[in-house]
């Protein structure tokens, strides 16, 4: 147990069709680095959130954390 407070916020009752692993992979990546950037916060929060419209879905992952100085950020999609 790491103390981080994970909040879902989403209320879709939409069906999505994707590819599953992928998906799996990019989130469990994408959580990695929250709580890696977590490490050495007092408060650890991540916020998972999730948009639709007509055409789309967007889920947004956001920490606390001290975030990525511009050279780290360069290289984020490497």
């Amino acid at each position: 147990d790491r103390g981080i407070k994970v909040e879902k916020k989403w209320n879709s009752q939409s069906k999505v069709f994707l590819n599953l692993p992928a998906m799996q992979l990019a989130f469990e990546n994408i959580l990695k680095n929250s709580i890696e950037a977590l490490d050495r916060m007092p408060e650890k929060e991540i916020l998972i959130s999730l948009e639709e419209d007509e055409n789309c879905f967007r889920f947004t992952f956001k920490d606390n954390g001290e975030g990525m100085d511009p050279q780290q950020l360069s290289r984020a999609l490497d």
